[in-house]
This record gives C-alpha cells, sequence and structure tokens, in this order.
C-alpha cells in the first residue's frame, strides 16, 4: 500500500488526479515546488503530514473543510505560497485546526496559540526548510 508520495518539482499545476483516488493508507504526502493553486480535497484518512511548500496557492479559505476532512493531519507546510502573507493565515488555519503539532516548520509539543505561531515575515517562519 502507498504510504509516502513525493511530487516534489514536477511543474504540476494541480493534484486533481489525487481527488479522484481512495489513498487509504497514505501517511505522507510532498508536493513542493510545482505550480499548484490550490489545496486538493483529498481521500486520505490517514495523511499525517501534508507539504506544499512553494507553489501558488493564494487562498485557503476554500480549502479550510478540506483539510478538517483529514483526521490524522498534525504537520502541514505551506511556506512560500502568497496565502501565507496574509496576516489572518495563521489565526485561520490554527482555528480550523487546531491538532496540528506543526505548521509551516514550526513545532510545538502541544497545540499552538495563535501567538505562538512564526508570522510571514518573522525568522522563525522559514525555520525547517527541510520538510
Amino acid at each position: 500500500m502507498l504510504q509516502h508520495l513525493a511530487l516534489h518539482r514536477n511543474n504540476l499545476c494541480s493534484l486533481d488526479i489525487l481527488e479522484q483516488s481512495w489513498l487509504p493508507s497514505l501517511r505522507v504526502l510532498l508536493a513542493d515546488e510545482n505550480r499548484i493553486s490550490r489545496i486538493p480535497s483529498l481521500s486520505c484518512p490517514k495523511l499525517e503530514t501534508f507539504s506544499l511548500r512553494n507553489n501558488q496557492i493564494h487562498d485557503t479559505s476554500n480549502s479550510i473543510s478540506d483539510l478538517q476532512n483529514l483526521p490524522k493531519l498534525h504537520t502541514l507546510n505551506l511556506q512560500y505560497n502568497p496565502c501565507c502573507l496574509d496576516e489572518q493565515f495563521v489565526t485561520v488555519i490554527r482555528q480550523a485546526l487546531p491538532n496540528l503539532v506543526s505548521l509551516n516548520g514550526a513545532r510545538s509539543t502541544t497545540a499552538y496559540t495563535s501567538d505562538s505561531l512564526p508570522r510571514p515575515n518573522s525568522p522563525q517562519f522559514h525555520e525547517d526548510d527541510d520538510l
């Protein structure tokens, strides 16, 4: 069963094909450095880590409910996307996904408070580029 899928640097514009797929065992999805413009709606009940770093995602508001449908999600990385420049980004994601342990590389052993997450212009915002 597929548990780890890495789609880095494939010049992808979307992950639409994954929206049509049932991936019951997928735990890690990495699609960094593509041209993806929206967060896909996934059927991945075991997905724990989802990284779309350095794509072209401008708006996450339509994707929040899709992310909430990923019950095991604890790590989300959207660094270097235009949506991260929105001052409300951290607050909106935090409120929608209170069980995240890592957002854009900022880690915590407990759930975040909105003040504990790095802001897009802060040095800590780009701390963990390995994810």
